[in-house]
């Protein structure tokens, strides 16, 4: 949250999801990560954001509701990953049915076709 992403390219793997929560013995602070996805969009020049749907649901019913448009990936039982065409983050689940996370949701200012191998 403190870092200055002005002109930056940023590229979060999996974080942004953690910001805010009480893991790792820090204190839960409702809101963070979307003021971090706040931060980071008008600041960076560039920005890639992932996160694994249904861990951060905090996270994902503020973007919902603020009308921020995922693109969401989802994996099938042989692990197969399509894209998620017309379906809300609230469709998939952590941890269910497959371990770990079924549907990874990217934000991003890119031009990224997500499409390939369709």
């Amino acid at each position: 949250i403190d870092v200055d992403y002005t002109g930056a390219n940023v590229v979060s793997i999996s974080t942004i999801e953690h910001v805010g929560t009480n893991e790792y013995g820090h204190k839960e602070e409702c809101g963070k990560a979307w003021d971090l996805y706040q931060k980071i969009k008008k600041e960076s020049k560039n920005y890639l954001i992932s996160f694994p749907v249904g861990y951060n649901r905090e996270l994902e019913e503020v973007l919902t509701d603020n009308g921020v448009v995922c693109i969401i990936m989802k994996r099938d039982e042989n692990n197969n990953w399509s894209l998620a065409k017309g379906q809300p983050l609230s469709d998939f689940h952590y941890n269910s049915p497959y371990n770990a996370g079924n549907a990874v949701a990217f934000l991003t200012n890119l031009d990224i076709d997500f499409t390939f191998g369709e």
